[in-house]
């Protein structure tokens, strides 16, 4: 899976940067921005590599728990069931 590029949330998902609330309402955009084309695409495909191999999410945001990656991996893990 070499340069797959993960999707990005647009502009309007807001950067949850200061407070849980604003950090929520991104996750909420983020999410719903993933279960539609084509980022359905690339989220179909990290969760089949993840059934066979390890997925690595690089971040660089020092608050990782409150990060893209962290909400990416949050949809590909809750699909899985695991």
């Amino acid at each position: 899976m070499n340069g797959l590029k993960t999707p990005h949330p647009a502009p309007t998902c807001g950067a949850g940067t200061d407070t849980t609330r604003s950090f929520a309402e991104f996750t909420r955009r983020y999410r719903a921005e993933l279960a539609l084309p084509p980022a359905t695409d690339v989220v179909s495909k990290l969760r089949e590599t993840s059934k066979v191999r390890s997925l690595v999410f690089l971040s660089a945001t020092r608050d990782v728990e409150r990060s893209r990656a962290t909400v990416l991996r949050g949809v590909i893990v809750s699909a899985n069931g695991s």
